[in-house]
């Protein structure tokens, strides 16, 4: 008779298996610490992100508020502009003259009804056959001033 002992398990087997359950704490260890490493990196970047959306939101309420500087800029200048122009008159000017005798001597002279102004920085009178808010008008004006005398010009006052 021949005896055979089996005891279920070789020791080589119960190595190996000793040897994977060991890997496989090591994984499970090595896999906990990427699962905490990549959720520390989330939320990282979470805040990152949270910190750039706030920037962004400053800077669009900056741009917003240098837009409407810069709107408001354009209208007290285009208001400014108008009004400059608004207030500036043209004058239609036939002669020029030393004294106020003499502007008026030549204003009696033209059968056209005239105004004479006083330049005093200047020390002139002039002969101003009409005045004009708009260039336009005056250009036109200008036209049949040189009907009396061709040197008629257009000051701006």
């Amino acid at each position: 008779f021949t005896a055979l002992r089996l005891d279920g398990t070789s020791k080589k087997l119960e190595g190996a298996l000793k040897e994977a359950e060991a890997t496989a704490a090591k994984l499970k260890t090595s896999l906990a610490e990427s699962q905490k490493s990549s959720a520390e990196e989330i939320a990282k970047v979470e805040k990152e992100k949270a910190q750039l959306k706030t920037e962004k939101t400053a800077l669009k309420d900056e741009l917003d508020a240098l837009k409407a500087s810069q709107e408001e800029q354009s209208q007290e200048s285009d208001a400014t502009d108008n009004a400059n122009a608004e207030s500036k008159q043209f004058h239609v000017v036939i002669g020029s003259f030393p004294s106020e005798e003499m502007a008026e001597s030549y204003a009696r002279s033209i059968e056209s009804k005239t105004n004479i102004i006083n330049v005093s920085e200047l020390n002139t009178y002039r002969v101003v056959l009409s005045m004009h808010n708009e260039l336009n008008d005056a250009l036109s004006a200008l036209e049949e001033a040189r009907k009396f005398t061709s040197k008629a010009w257009i000051a701006v006052k």
